[in-house]
């Protein structure tokens, strides 16, 4: 089974970032500012496999990086999206409970969106189709990180065509964990919420949803027994 946001991804998304074009102007490859937002993808990508663990407390190491980084290699473009993602992250230090944690994770990534957006950055991936639907529970499992990470990709970059290929995928696969009625349950419950994800369209919403379906994932994940770091 793959995990979400897997160390393959990230490095994957770190090496598309080298090639960013900017109309307003390009952003070295080796600058301080890529850097950091190397760095910043690092920090996120913790917090992300920490709750889709359902560990809280290891985001906070993480969450900690990102409230207290000041980003001025940014340029004042930058200001108001990183003031939102260093409130957002110490929003993150103060909660307990997954499903808010999850949903400020959300917001997170609508951050890193507007930052990209401030900053004229376009992060270059391409769109690739997601692995095939399957009655197996371990394949539709590798589907659902696929479309997870795609839900991700339309928040930070931000991308359209990400969040509904992430929203179509998940709408497309019920899964039966057999007698586990509370795995089939949330199951249910993540199909339900692709719906909400297809027709969702505010940064609020998208947020929201992305976050209700992290949570859900984080919840059927302990109700598997499965640890996902």
């Amino acid at each position: 089974m793959s995990s979400f946001f897997g160390p393959g991804r990230i490095a994957f998304i770190l090496a598309a970032g080298v090639v960013i074009a900017s109309c307003a102007g390009r952003m070295d490859p080796g600058s301080a500012g890529h850097s950091h937002m190397a760095q910043h993808y690092g920090q996120v990508h913790d917090i992300q496999m920490a709750l889709i663990d359902g560990n809280i407390p290891a985001s906070r190491p993480a969450a900690r990086w990102l409230a207290d980084h000041r980003g001025e290699e940014y340029g004042a473009v930058a200001g108001p999206s990183l003031e939102m993602m260093r409130n957002e992250a110490t929003i993150l230090l103060r909660q307990n409970d997954i499903l808010p944690a999850a949903r400020t994770l959300g917001r997170m990534g609508v951050a890193c969106g507007d930052c990209h957006v401030a900053m004229d950055i376009k992060v270059a991936f391409t769109l690739e189709e997601p692995p095939v639907s399957s009655a197996i529970p371990a394949a539709q499992m590798t589907r659902h990180a696929w479309a997870m990470d795609r839900l991700w990709d339309g928040l930070s970059h931000p991308s359209e065509a990400a969040w509904k290929a992430g929203a179509g995928a998940l709408t497309t696969m019920p899964v039966n964990f057999g007698s586990n009625a509370q795995a089939n349950r949330l199951a249910a419950r993540v199909h339900d919420l692709s719906g909400q994800a297809l027709v969702a369209s505010t940064p609020k919403e998208r947020a929201d949803t992305y976050g209700d379906l992290l949570e859900t994932c984080a919840l059927c994940h302990s109700a598997l027994r499965l640890n996902i770091r």
